[in-house]
């Protein structure tokens, strides 16, 4: 009897917002309004990359959905090749690209999206801008869930900080330059031909605090996937608030079929059962 294989995944979870709001239905409308994929898009001129959402399957009337978040890679011939050295190019079909996958679950009445983490797939940023030019506006997140609502608690009036330690990366999306403490990092960095930045801030033992600009920076890098490190130590807490740590992660294994992919329905499988054994956390993120 031949051996089952399996493959390990993290499993991801975000809520989509629209304008900072967690109630809309920006991506139910475009899963819903489908005939079982949407439009392929390159999100960034002259690329040979298009991206789109494809095997989409309403479940139980558009309570739930189930889809792949695929990246098609055209002008690229793979190649094989043997152990002896040998290697030949792979002939694709006209009009063919190499697919890249990242399966999902949607949740309308949450917004909530259960996503596999894939090596070769894409990262959720690029589903994230997806969403917002298949909607035509640049107001889309998908933001990490929390195993409590941290955001929130940052973002509150009256909430001062002590120190903020954050590790960040230079974005390429213009629309994060906005805000103007994390521009003015980005312009530090970019003077000394730099790529990525980490900074540690606070007052001591002081009675000062911080601006709120800083946890402000703090909670946008960690929503826009590109803080390495984002911790914030506030006033009357004894241990920091971790924006990555805190994240809301699941580990999944998943049988891989005969070509050596995993099988898809095995994947949906997979996702449910993460969301099934983090429901305590997303419950207390959301409220319910």
């Amino acid at each position: 009897m031949e051996e089952r294989k399996y493959k390990q995944f993290k499993v991801d979870f975000y809520v989509i917002t629209s304008e900072q709001k967690r109630s809309n239905s920006v991506l139910s409308n475009l899963l819903s309004n489908s005939e079982g994929y949407t439009e392929a898009l390159a999100l960034n001129p002259g690329e040979d990359e298009h991206f789109q959402i494809r095997s989409i399957v309403s479940i139980n009337k558009g309570a739930a959905y189930k889809a792949v978040f695929g990246r098609c890679r055209f002008g690229e011939v793979p190649v094989q090749g043997k152990t002896d050295g040998s290697e030949e190019d792979v002939k694709l079909k006209p009009g063919h690209g190499l697919v890249e996958k990242n399966h999902f679950l949607f949740f309308p009445s949450q917004n909530l999206v259960v996503y596999q983490r894939n090596q070769t797939g894409s990262h959720y940023s690029k589903f994230q801008k997806y969403i917002s030019q298949a909607h035509g506006r640049d107001v889309i997140s998908l933001e990490p869930i929390l195993t409590s609502d941290s955001y929130a608690r940052l973002l509150a009036p009256g909430v001062k900080a002590k120190r903020i330690d954050i590790s960040f990366q230079q974005p390429k999306d213009p629309s994060l330059y906005q805000q103007e403490w994390t521009k003015d990092a980005i312009r530090l960095i970019k003077s000394v031909g730099g790529t990525s930045a980490r900074i540690t801030i606070g007052v001591g033992r002081t009675r000062s605090t911080l601006l709120g600009k800083g946890k402000d920076a703090a909670v946008m890098l960690a929503k826009a996937g590109l803080a390495r490190v984002a911790r914030v130590k506030v006033e009357d807490m004894s241990e920091p608030i971790d924006l990555i740590a805190d994240r809301v992660v699941e580990t999944v294994q998943v049988l891989l079929g005969p070509n050596g992919r995993p099988l898809s329905e095995f994947v949906y499988a997979a996702l449910d059962q993460a969301k099934s054994k983090r429901q305590a956390d997303l419950d207390a993120f959301f409220g319910t």
